[in-house]
């Protein structure tokens, strides 16, 4: 199977992210990108990427389905894990530094998205009058901030 095959305008990349469980979806699009998928495909002339990136935002806190939102967020860490950017190739995200390190956080480690939550706050940030902060599980450290 070929994991970027557009089918009537949709393609298993797009199809997933709708699983409403927090890890089967994002479990599934990394094996997916470990298998050739690619983070920029376009359906109908837009990057799957853009969509998930948009109902991050919009869904933040116009959510009908609580577990529907944690399961795209970790698709989402999936996505930026693998390389996906915005148009400006810019994530969109506030990095900082790991825990003990020094070292500003790398993304690619959102590849394990299990190791990682994140929690909404109404902390302006970038435009917005809320942020989405993602933290490494084991230790609650702040990572990054949307």
């Amino acid at each position: 199977m070929d994991p970027n095959t557009v089918v009537e305008n949709d393609s298993i990349l797009d199809v997933v992210r709708y699983i409403r469980n927090e890890y089967i979806a994002a479990d599934t699009l990394a094996l997916l990108f470990e298998h050739g998928a690619d983070v920029n495909l376009q359906v109908n002339g837009s990057r799957v990427f853009h969509d998930i990136d948009f109902d991050i935002l919009f869904d933040a806190f116009n959510q009908n389905d609580r577990r529907y939102y944690d399961s795209l967020v970790h698709c989402w860490f999936v996505w930026l894990g693998y390389g996906a950017r915005l148009d400006n190739g810019e994530s969109g995200l506030e990095l900082f530094t790991e825990h003990n390190t020094g070292k500003e956080f790398d993304l690619a480690k959102l590849k394990n998205h299990r190791d990682y939550t994140f929690g909404l706050s109404h902390v302006a940030c970038h435009n917005e009058n809320w942020s989405l902060h993602i933290f490494e599980k084991q230790t609650l450290w702040e990572v990054a901030r949307l």
